[in-house]
């Protein structure tokens, strides 16, 4: 769908007072939208004009200078303008032949310029954006790990309470990575193992009560408890959550923790990431 912007916007962008949001906006489009270059050349030729008749201020004027010296045509048209602004400030007179086939000869030349600026300004903006996103994807790279590495669970597995059939494991974790992420505690369960004991480490206050969902990374529930109750285990605040063995196959799973507000609902409290293997 075809983006169309405001004489105002584009006439900010080309005297470099845009926002950096809606410079951008207009790069962006300038790359889908061929009309949007006719808008910004007759949008330049206006100013152009205000130029030469002095109707810019200082600084417009110098960053309008700046950017015509930028370009093969640039320095061409502001002499024409300046010829044509004073040709109209004199007094009328029958122009000569030859100063018509000059100016003929000149607009040919400006055209065949004009072509080659349109191909240099695009292959221009298609690196400046190239760079740029280039840049940002590594600056977001980046943070995330910073905070993978700074938001990592910590975890703990102990030995089974009791040996043979039925024995008890447990797993200390704190809340931090989302579904799907890398970095998760790693659990192996041995093949008499009844259920696993997970320790949720709460971060806040403790709540009255709370309810604890086992999930898969899609979101379907595999076990739930209610009514649990904060305790202090080895020295933090946290929630006991036991799930039989039979609910862990091998894979990802996430246990979402709710905890009950002054008003009585349910409130999100943290998500516990890990993993089993077998």
């Amino acid at each position: 769908m075809s983006e169309r912007f405001e004489d105002g916007i584009l006439r900010r962008y080309l005297l470099g007072e845009s926002p950096e949001a809606e410079q951008e906006a207009v790069e962006a489009a300038y790359l889908r939208e061929p009309e949007l270059f006719a808008q910004l050349q007759a949008l330049e030729d206006e100013l152009l004009d205000e130029l030469v008749a002095g109707r810019l201020g200082p600084a417009q004027a110098r960053v309008l200078e700046r950017r015509l010296a930028l370009h093969p045509d640039g320095p061409q048209r502001l002499r024409l303008a300046r010829l044509l602004a004073a040709r109209r400030a004199r007094p009328a007179f029958r122009t000569p032949t030859w100063i018509l086939a000059a100016a003929l000869l000149l607009c040919a030349g400006l055209a065949a310029v004009l072509a080659l600026r349109t191909r240099t300004l695009e292959r221009e903006l298609r690196e400046t954006r190239a760079e740029r996103l280039e840049s940002q994807a590594l600056g977001q790279a980046l943070q995330e790990d910073l905070q993978r590495e700074r938001r990592a669970p910590e975890a703990l597995v102990e030995h089974a309470e009791t040996r043979g059939p039925g024995a008890v494991l447990r797993l200390a974790l704190a809340a931090g990575l989302t579904r799907g992420a890398h970095g998760a505690a790693e659990l192996r369960l041995p093949p008499e193992t009844g259920a696993l004991q997970l320790w949720l480490a709460l971060d806040d206050e403790p709540r009255p009560a709370y309810v604890a969902a086992l999930q898969t990374p899609e979101g379907r529930t595999l076990w739930r408890q209610t009514g649990l109750l904060a305790r202090r285990v080895q020295g933090r605040e946290s929630v006991v959550f036991q799930v039989p063995a039979e609910r862990l196959a091998p894979g990802d799973y996430v246990v979402l923790l709710q905890g009950s507000s002054a008003g009585g609902a349910p409130e999100a409290v943290g998500e516990y990431v890990f993993r089993v293997r077998r």
